[in-house]
C-alpha cells in the first residue's frame, strides 16, 4: 500500500496578479499579469517560523509510522494561500502549527491547533500579526466579506459561519 501527504499549495487571482503559496514556508511568488513579470515576495514572522525545516522520513514501514510522521510535519508550522479584502485594502493569511494527539490515528479525535493570523499590506508588507486564541483549528475555507473574514463552520451538520472582524 502506497500512502502519500503532498503539502497544499494555492493559486489566487487578486487586482490582475496570480499569488502562488503554499503551505510549507511564508513565501509567495507573484506573477502580474499585465507586466508580464514573477517575483518572490519574503516576510518575516515575528510569532512563528518562516518555515517548515524540511528534516522528515521518507519513508515509513508501517501505517502507524505514516500517522507518526504525518503528526510530527503538521506540529511544524503550516501557512494557508492568503485572501484578499478589497474593502481595507489588505491581505490576511492564516498559519497555524497542531497540537499532538493523545492517540495519533484516532479519526475522532479532533485536531487542535495554535492558529495565527498575518496581515500584510497591498504591497505584502507585514502590517500585523497576532495567535487567534479564539480558533481551536485552522480554517480550512474562509472568504472575506465587508471587511471581515468569514469562515466555514460544521453545526450539527449544518453550514453555519464564524465571522471574524479585524480592528
Amino acid at each position: 500500500m502506497i500512502m502519500v501527504s503532498p503539502p497544499d499549495q494555492g493559486i489566487t487571482e487578486v487586482e490582475g496578479k496570480l499569488i502562488i503559496s503554499n503551505s510549507v514556508f511564508n513565501t509567495l511568488i507573484v506573477y502580474d499579469i499585465a507586466k508580464d513579470s514573477l517575483y518572490q515576495v519574503n516576510y518575516e514572522n515575528k510569532l512563528t517560523k518562516s518555515g517548515k525545516t524540511g528534516q522528515y522520513v521518507t519513508e515509513v514501514d508501517s501505517e502507524k509510522d505514516f500517522y507518526r510522521a504525518m503528526s510530527e510535519i503538521g506540529q511544524e508550522i503550516n501557512f494557508r494561500n492568503p485572501i484578499w479584502d478589497s474593502k481595507n485594502q489588505r491581505y490576511y493569511r492564516f498559519s497555524y502549527e497542531t497540537l499532538p494527539k493523545a492517540n495519533i490515528q484516532d479519526e475522532e479525535e479532533k485536531e487542535k491547533s495554535n492558529v495565527y493570523l498575518t496581515i500584510l499590506d497591498k504591497d505584502f508588507k507585514v502590517l500585523g500579526e497576532t495567535l487567534v486564541k479564539e480558533l481551536q483549528s485552522s480554517p480550512t475555507i474562509h472568504f472575506v466579506k465587508d471587511g471581515k473574514i468569514w469562515m466555514y463552520e460544521n453545526v450539527d451538520d449544518e453550514l453555519g459561519f464564524v465571522r471574524m472582524g479585524i480592528d
